[in-house]
This record gives structure tokens, sequence and C-alpha cells, in this order.
């Protein structure tokens, strides 16, 4: 598992296989939010998105499904 997009508002993680150590049941991230002192609060968002690639080289991008978003966005209050 590699990290991209530190400090960003759109970080990304990218798994990929290795035979030494491979993806089995469940990855976790964790996420720090920050912001202005005068904030009265901040909405998080979070999006699943995943490209898997087929044994035969072909991808395959697939996402939260619609109704599943709601339950990802949450208002956080200062």
């Amino acid at each position: 598992m590699q990290g991209y997009g530190l400090g960003e508002s759109h970080p990304s993680w990218q798994f990929a296989h290795h035979a030494a150590h491979p993806l089995l049941g469940c990855q976790s991230v964790y996420a720090v939010l920050d912001a202005p002192g005068d904030a009265g609060g901040v909405r998080l968002s979070v999006e699943l998105m995943a490209t898997l690639e087929t044994r035969f080289g072909g991808l395959i991008r697939v996402g939260l499904p619609e109704e599943a978003r709601a339950h990802v966005s949450r208002m956080i209050l200062a």
C-alpha cells in the first residue's frame, strides 16, 4: 500500500499485489482534518473509487452506489 497527496485535499492510496505481503482482510487508513480557528465546522466527504486490473490486463473501475454516498459525508462542528 502506498499513499499519495499528503497534506492535500484529495489524498489517495494505491494497493498493489505483492507476493510476500498479500492484501488480505481489511485495510485501514486515517485522515486528519484541519480548519481555521474561526470555522464553524468542517464537512467531510469520502469518495471510494477502485480500479481493478483483471488477469487479462483489462481495467474495471467501480465506486460506491448512489444510496451509499449519503452515508459517507458528515458535518463536524467546532
